[in-house]
Parts: structure tokens; sequence; C-alpha cells
């Protein structure tokens, strides 16, 4: 009997080893139990502040056209300047008082026929946004409408205007009907010049 107990130890023991050196596997986690990551938050866009302004636009110089407000202050000033054919022809530069510490990198137009962006710099010191933009550029056409409602954005400032032919006038103005070619004697007459038969 102590023979078989004997021989029973390593065997025993053993067991034992495995026992101790087997650790458990840990339980699968289920789908639901797993969470996805989470995203921050989409940061939500600037609200739009818009004030609707009484006011007249007026042609202080036959190439200005310029708003001012009932108050008696200036909102906007659009001038048509010529620089000559060599240094670009003419251009419509855009003069506006925007909030203090406003990052408007553009002056957006909007009227009943469309809308033109013009791109600006603003003096931090002042808060006037300058731009200028030619005159045949896309957009432009918004401008000459000289009735109805205007909208004018800088940044998240708009205000609601009323159109006038003041504007229209300058910015027509600012874009000339290229001179035509003149005739030549013949073309006015309709005649067709005889051509000379070369020499034999």
């Amino acid at each position: 009997m102590k023979r078989f107990a004997l021989l029973a130890l390593p065997l025993l023991a053993a067991a034992c080893d495995r026992v101790v050196t087997e650790a458990p596997e840990p339980p699968a986690l289920a789908a639901a139990d797993v969470k996805p990551a989470v995203k921050p938050p989409a940061p939500k866009p600037a609200a739009i502040r818009e004030a609707q302004l009484e006011g007249a636009w007026s042609n202080p110089g036959g190439n200005t056209a310029a708003f001012q407000t009932a108050d008696g202050g200036k909102l906007i000033e659009i001038t048509c300047h010529s620089y000559g054919a060599d240094a670009g022809g003419n251009m419509l530069e855009v003069w506006m008082q925007v909030p203090a510490g406003s990052p408007a990198t553009s002056i957006d137009i909007f009227t009943g026929s469309g809308a033109v962006a013009v791109p600006v710099t603003v003096d931090a010191a002042t808060g006037v946004a300058t731009g200028s933009i030619p005159p045949f550029a896309a957009g432009v056409g918004a401008l000459t409408v000289g009735q109805g409602d205007m909208r004018i954005l800088a940044d998240t400032q708009a205000y609601a205007l009323e159109n006038s032919t003041a504007l229209e006038s300058v910015v027509e103005a600012c874009r000339p009907i290229p001179a035509a070619t003149p005739k030549t004697p013949d073309e006015e007459s309709g005649d067709t010049p005889e051509e000379t038969p070369p020499k034999s």
C-alpha cells in the first residue's frame, strides 16, 4: 500500500502544478459591451446678425455711390477708378464701415439679380474694410438692378437696405462698351474693292 502511495505522489504533484500555472482565459466581451469612440461635437456656425437700415444712396461724386444712414453715418461707398489700359483699366473700389475687430475677408452684396463678393482687408484701428473688383468680374451685374432690396454681409453682420439707381449708374459707367472699329469708305458704301489681277 505504501508503495502505491509513493508512486502516486509524482502524479499528484504534476496535477497540482497544472492547476496553479494554467490561468483561466478572460471571458469575451459581448458586442453590446464595446463602446464606440465618442467624437467631439462639431462647432456651431456663428449666427448672422442682421440690421434693417433706413437711409438713402447718393452720388457725392460723378463716379461714386454712397449709402448714408438716417442718422448721418456712412455705411458703404463704391467708386469707379480708372487706371488706364496699361494699369488694369477700370476698377470698382469698395469702402465700408464694419464692426470693430471684424474678421471679414469679403463684402458680399445680394440683390434681386444675384450676388457679388468683393475681397477686402479690414483696418483693425479704424474698422474700415476696403477692396476692389474689376467691373466685368462675375456677379458685378447684380449691382446694376437699380431697385428693390439689397443685403450686404460682412462676416456675421448683415445689413438690409434699399437699392438705388445711384449705384446702378456708377457701375454701368464703369463698364464702357468697347468702341466700334471705324469703317472704311468702301465698307460704308457697300462696295467691294476690285482685286488687281496678277501680272503675267
